[in-house]
């Protein structure tokens, strides 16, 4: 009897036993779930596997012959050895390269094209602890793609699985041949990119104007940004072209066509696409802006400038972005990107606590930009003879004394942004462009070509001293706007000193 309750009990601690492990093991496996999902905030990572290489009959017998007779090794599969050690590393650098936003388009434009999407290499447990961890808590939800190279008779052959954790679904796969491993990589990221943007928790967090189609619009946008950064514009306005009809829609082609053109100087060109894209997304406050300083500073007739500010005032109203931000909440428009948009207006550009803090966000940066860029038109309209007899007029539409006082008066501020100073800097370059009619006739007390050229200066070196400003160096250079400071000595030695290659006159 003894011995039956002896074992009786035996067996009734290791129940409870199992019963407490197990009960540990699902709370560690829930409460790593909802870490793992705090820790992505909703956006899984992609992770990026090493190629799996698929051996034909030929390299099977070559494989299993034991002879100690060892044979040349083919110069062409070279090449498809040195594609299985490097396609990992290149993929994970491919969708990197999105993350970064690490293309300036023309300033006012926002440069970020989808949320962030972080791309890694698998890793393994360090240590059974590590291990036995990993295998009581929940797999960490994230994007996988699985590449496994293929027999070819020439070229390369690869076979792509895109899927996802937990659950291990297969959201796509696609065999890919190319000619080269550029082309492949190309396709490759292009297909994953283009499969995880349109996942529905990724969709649910990107604004409608810059999302994704499956029709390979991403790979040839990347192909374009690729072509125009080792300058060959032709090429990659054909691309971009070519992306715009994969993509209908997306204002991430568009407005990097039309930044493109103004650097070519084809600014009738440019406004068609700026105008065509505000009519699209309306709501697109950056678009709007773009098309007014496009408009306003290469003095495009036929378009009513003062009333597209009037309208970009509007938009850039507390009331009107609140109410655009309440509209996200509704149940036939809900749209978590949409609704981040909307409220990074009431933040600072780079992020951090909210604008009232410290006086300053994106909204007010923009409203200190179109402010200046209104003074810019005043003064444009007084070079094109539109106004005569200003001192009897309003101060604030014809007087150009009074643009020059309002400009030097928002500039004063110390916090504006750099967008505003951009402007300013560009006010002053005009200025210079045209001071041989401004000074006599315009300006009782005139200040000289030069003064106009260290304002200039003093407001591209506070922009400078912004850490956080997204002005491309580049577009300095072919910027119509700064060809009167491009002219200013002194212009040289601030572009030598910052190692700029700016042509100065």
């Amino acid at each position: 009897m003894a011995i039956v309750s002896s074992v009786v009990s035996a067996i009734t601690q290791a129940a409870a036993l199992a019963f407490v492990l197990l009960l540990l093991s699902g709370i560690l496996h829930a409460s790593s779930r909802v870490w793992h999902q705090v820790r992505s905030r909703g956006v899984y990572p992609v992770i990026v596997h090493q190629m799996n290489e698929l051996l034909d009959d030929q390299e099977v017998r070559k494989a299993s012959d034991n002879s100690t007779d060892a044979a040349p090794e083919d110069e062409n599969e070279l090449p498809r050895k040195r594609l299985g050690r490097t396609i990992g590393a290149t993929l994970t650098a491919y969708i990197a390269e999105d993350v970064q936003g690490i293309w300036a388009v023309t300033p006012g434009l926002p440069n970020v094209s989808t949320p962030t999407i972080p791309a890694e290499t698998p890793k393994s447990a360090d240590g059974w602890i590590s291990a036995l961890f990993e295998l009581a808590s929940s797999p960490r939800p994230a994007y996988h793609i699985m590449t496994t190279q293929l027999a070819a008779s020439s070229g390369f052959r690869v076979a792509v699985q895109v899927s996802k954790t937990p659950g291990n679904s297969i959201l796509a796969a696609r065999t890919f041949a190319c000619s080269s491993i550029d082309d492949l990589v190309f396709e490759i990221g292009g297909f994953c990119v283009e499969c995880i943007q349109r996942e529905p928790r990724i969709m649910r967090r990107t604004p409608r104007w810059i999302q994704w189609n499956k029709r390979s619009g991403y790979a040839t946008f990347r192909r374009a940004l690729s072509k125009e950064q080792i300058g060959r514009a032709d090429d990659a306005l054909e691309l971009y072209q070519d992306a715009c009809s994969k993509s209908l829609g997306n204002l991430t082609l568009t407005l990097r066509k039309a930044s493109l053109l103004e650097q070519r100087r084809e600014y009738l060109s440019s406004v068609h696409i700026y105008r065509r894209s505000h009519e699209l997304w309306p709501e697109h406050i950056e678009t709007l802006y773009r098309y007014a300083a496009t408009i306003a500073n290469n003095r495009i007739g036929n378009i009513d400038v003062a009333e597209i500010h009037d309208l970009l005032v509007r938009k850039l109203r507390r009331r009107s972005i609140a109410l655009h931000w309440a509209k996200t909440w509704l149940p036939n428009n809900r749209n978590l990107g949409e609704r981040t948009y909307w409220r990074s207006w009431f933040r600072p550009a780079m992020g951090g606590c909210p604008g009232f803090f410290h006086g300053r966000s994106k909204r007010a940066d923009y409203l200190y930009a179109v402010r200046v860029l209104r003074q810019t038109l005043i003064i444009l309209r007084v070079l094109d003879g539109e106004m005569s007899n200003f001192s009897h007029a309003r101060p604030c539409d014809t007087d150009a004394q009074e643009a020059f006082r309002q400009v030097h008066k928002i500039l004063e501020r110390r916090r504006i942004g750099w967008l505003a100073r951009y402007a300013g800097a560009c006010f002053y370059s005009i200025c210079m462009q045209h001071h041989d009619q401004l000074i006599p006739n315009v300006i009782r007390s005139p200040e000289s070509f030069g003064q106009l050229g260290d304002r200039a200066l003093i407001q591209l070196s506070m922009i400078v001293r912004d850490p956080h400003n997204n002005l491309d160096p580049a577009w300095m250079s072919v910027d119509p706007d700064m060809a009167g400071l491009r002219g200013y000595y002194r212009a040289k030695e601030w572009a030598e000193f910052f190692g700029l290659n700016i042509d100065c006159g």
